[in-house]
């Protein structure tokens, strides 16, 4: 059990480091943590590896908004949604962005939480609804 604790810690220092350095993506840090998981299996437990991952995703979206906002150098997935905070910062209102940044994400996180047993009930009859269908919504979604 300490070993996942200590793989969301890293995971955690990783993500921080790639969000707050703009031009690295956790996709990059994680294509390379796919490309030495032979290595690091020998070493570690696949489920040490999925949290590392995770924690490593969720530190990096929560992270990338502060220098996008900050030094007005956002992604391009992410460039609508930081105008109103990089306004603000040129108004002198920097701290309360990363303020109104963290509480927005740490509230998603809680939400998402309290919602897994909803959506584990859901999404199975959905999946088992949706399955005759799924090719018709493939095909609109790759046409749009």
């Amino acid at each position: 059990m300490i070993e996942l604790v200590i793989a969301c810690f890293i995971g955690i220092l990783v993500g921080t480091t790639t969000g707050m350095i703009p031009g690295i993506h956790v996709n990059t840090a994680g294509a390379i943590l796919f490309a030495s998981s032979t290595f690091l299996l020998t070493f570690l437990s696949p489920e040490f590896l999925c949290v590392l991952m995770v924690a490593m995703s969720i530190a990096h979206a929560l992270i990338e908004f502060v220098p996008s906002m900050l030094l007005g150098v956002p992604e391009e997935g992410t460039a609508t949604s930081i105008l109103p905070g990089h306004r603000m910062v040129l108004q002198g209102r920097a701290k309360e962005v990363i303020r109104i940044v963290c509480v927005g994400g740490f509230g998603a996180i809680i939400v998402t939480i309290l919602m897994l047993p909803i959506f584990n009930m859901v999404l199975p009859m959905l999946h088992e609804a949706s399955k005759p269908f799924t090719w018709m919504i493939l095909l609109f979604a790759s046409i749009y």
